[in-house]
């Protein structure tokens, strides 16, 4: 984003003057710096892109590149020497971190120019940013419910119902959107609701986020643990097993819509297992 440089980041044509060339150069002898210079803004999982004008002189000249981690400049080093074109991929950048770049233009007789005016880019990080999950929410039969996530970097997104991906069909609408609304919502969608956040170089699962219907809450995500204490124990095995004798919903623990014999089978399972 070429921007208007702060005082700071100025200084560093001053602060740089001193590594610019092997010998002791003049007014005459230092080529003309790039006059503008561009680098990308998250465009790329690989690299970050630098590209800047020509040095307008008709005398030969290579370019180099200099970098600095924000506008941190005690840090500033190049990262690029002798380039014949005017452009720099920067592919050791860190995924996510903003940087400053210059270019300066060295003459055949090792004498740089002042550097170009700077500019601020960041290669794309390698999965998006979740900066809010999405809340637990209750409602009552019959009224709408929201959860809302918002990112960055994210170029696509996708709701899930239990794992399972939700399409809009009236019933739910923003399946694809930061907000998911389920309408009319009944005992039918109490479940766990979670967003999947994709972007060119990844993807991010946000939390799981309750929906409560009248008051009734969802059945666990892992039924190992089915007791929601935090550990897999004696206590899982009593709860299950009397959450089956009696035919509760969340004993249908293979998820065939049925509480029988291939609940425990499953449960068992995953309990032995200590995990989901």
């Amino acid at each position: 984003m070429n921007a208007n440089v702060s005082a700071t980041v100025l200084m560093a044509s001053a602060l740089l003057a001193p590594w610019a060339s092997a010998q002791p150069c003049n007014p005459t002898t230092m080529p003309p710096a790039p006059a503008q210079l561009f680098a990308d803004d998250g465009t790329s999982c690989e690299h970050t892109f630098v590209q800047w004008s020509e040095a307008r002189t008709s005398a030969p000249v290579t370019y180099r590149v200099w970098r600095a981690i924000g506008g941190d400049l005690d840090g500033t080093e190049m990262v690029a020497d002798g380039l014949l074109d005017t452009h720099f991929y920067d592919a050791d950048a860190f995924a996510g971190a903003q940087y400053t770049y210059w270019a300066q233009a060295v003459s055949a007789t090792g004498c740089a120019s002042e550097l170009s005016a700077a500019d601020w880019g960041f290669r794309l990080p390698t999965e998006p940013q979740l900066i809010e999950q999405p809340n637990d929410e209750t409602v009552s039969p019959g009224a709408n419910a929201a959860f809302h996530v918002s990112s960055r970097f994210a170029s696509a997104i996708q709701w899930r119902k239990d794992g399972m991906l939700i399409e809009d069909d009236g019933h739910f609408s923003g399946a694809s959107s930061f907000q998911l609304v389920i309408h009319n919502a009944d005992a039918s969608d109490i479940a766990y609701y979670d967003a999947v956040l994709i972007s060119d170089c990844g993807s991010i699962c946000s939390d799981a986020a309750a929906l409560l219907v009248g008051g009734q809450a969802p059945c666990r995500l892992c039924p190992a643990d089915y007791n929601n204490d935090g550990g897999v124990d004696q206590g899982d095995l009593e709860a299950f097993f009397a959450d089956w004798e009696q035919g509760a919903p969340c004993a249908d623990t293979s998820r065939d819509g049925g509480v029988d014999g291939n609940d425990v089978d499953a449960f068992v399972t995953m309990w032995m297992a200590g995990h989901c």
